[in-house]
């Protein structure tokens, strides 16, 4: 199935009515107030994609806890989420089905993050170099 930034749009806007979704300058922006569990906080979430790269993820607010070092690893730069490996996305899957749920699952873990002071989300450990490079890649 393609995924082309119309595409997902359309998809995004029929599934998500109370989101803002808007396609401009060949940038698709999904933004919504979404909350992870029933007892969860509510967070302003956009996530924006270029139909190249992989969809990038921001919480709006509320701000995040400024991230100690082990959270720093799961977030890209400019405090994009860390969902996936650069490998785990390519361009014919929905974000509907994987940026959006994935983006709920990291928020429960934030919230068990700040409750335990652990990360429980598995997901890979970067060295300090491979995070670096790792940006790069966004």
């Amino acid at each position: 199935m393609g995924s082309g930034l119309a595409i997902q749009a359309m998809r995004l806007k029929s599934r998500f009515t109370e989101a803002r979704v808007t396609l401009k300058r060949n940038t698709l922006t999904w933004e919504a107030w979404v909350r992870p569990g029933p007892q969860s906080r509510k967070y302003r979430v956009r996530i924006t994609w270029d139909g190249v790269g992989h969809p990038n993820v921001r919480v709006l607010e509320p701000s995040l806890d400024p991230p100690p070092d082990k959270l720093r690893k799961h977030m890209f730069d400019k405090d994009t989420l860390c969902l996936h490996l650069p490998e785990e996305w390519n361009r014919s899957m929905l974000i509907e089905d994987t940026a959006i749920p994935w983006t709920y699952e990291w928020l429960m873990f934030y919230e068990l993050y700040l409750a335990t002071g652990e990360w429980l989300g598995g997901g890979h450990e970067f060295t300090d170099e491979e995070l670096q490079e790792k940006v790069k890649d966004t």
